[in-house]
């Protein structure tokens, strides 16, 4: 699956560097791991699944970067998720040191697609893109887990139908902790222009290059601003207090 093979993307290259896991966490909206890299802290945030996690026994045991293939290759919520924090903690390394592919900038990623008289599929309850969208009246579909939450939301057992048509493919970073990127990928048309998105998406660019993505539209965590991140979300911040502390960015994967 895609985040079994982004999660031994990092294992093999953290292993040329001095890394140790100094801490991980659950929110209530997102969860957080805290790696110390040659000397430096850098915090990788996910977003909490936390229907998923209610009612589940928490794991707070040891944990190794040598050993995160198996977080992510789990059927336990809680490692699933530190897994897939531990990988964004890694990217933010490679970002903030300039190791991967360069962000084209802090752009909208709406005005790198071609939105007219195409249609659009959203996975995920990506607010700003639904709301841009419906307010210029393009062609969309967003299909989420708790259709409820949003009254144009469809569920997401129904995306196969759509994603078929789809022109432009925007996805939550969230379908590599809950696995159900790889099937979106099946069914998504071949020249669809697809980006994964939110600051759950902030994942290694090398490790998705062939695997039909092409863009990624996340949040740089600068080092300095770790520890207050990680406070943010232990208080109960979400995706608009994580972006106020970092930057946004765009990677081009394959153009």
């Amino acid at each position: 699956m895609l985040i079994d093979n982004i999660a031994l993307y990092v294992a093999r290259n953290a292993g040329r560097h001095k890394v140790k896991i100094v801490d991980y966490g659950f929110g209530i909206r997102y969860s957080y791991a805290v790696l110390s890299i040659d000397g430096v802290e850098y915090v990788g945030a996910t977003h909490t699944l936390i229907n998923n996690m209610v009612g589940k026994k928490p794991y707070s045991g040891p944990v190794r970067i040598d050993e995160l293939p198996s977080y992510v290759s789990s059927i336990n919520p809680y490692l699933k998720q530190i897994g897939h924090s531990i990988i964004n903690a890694y990217n933010q390394y490679l970002l903030e040191n300039g190791l991967t592919v360069k962000p084209v900038g802090e752009g909208e990623v709406l005005n790198l697609l071609d939105l007219e008289n195409k249609l659009t599929v959203i996975i995920g309850d990506l607010r700003p893109i639904v709301d841009y969208l419906r307010s210029r009246n393009y062609e969309f579909y967003v299909f989420e887990s708790a259709p409820c939450r949003r009254d144009i939301a469809y569920p997401e057992f129904y995306y196969y139908r759509a994603l078929p048509r789809a022109d432009n493919l925007i996805i939550t970073g969230s379908t590599l902790t809950n696995d159900s990127i790889d099937e979106i990928l099946r069914y998504k048309k071949p020249s669809a222009v697809t980006v994964l998105m939110g600051p759950s998406a902030s994942v290694p660019a090398e490790s998705l290059i062939g695997k039909g993505i092409d863009m990624i539209a996340s949040t740089h965590i600068p080092s300095e601003k770790t520890w207050r991140t990680v406070k943010t979300i232990i208080r109960g911040g979400g995706t608009k207090q994580i972006k106020e502390l970092g930057m946004k960015y765009i990677q081009i994967i394959n153009p």
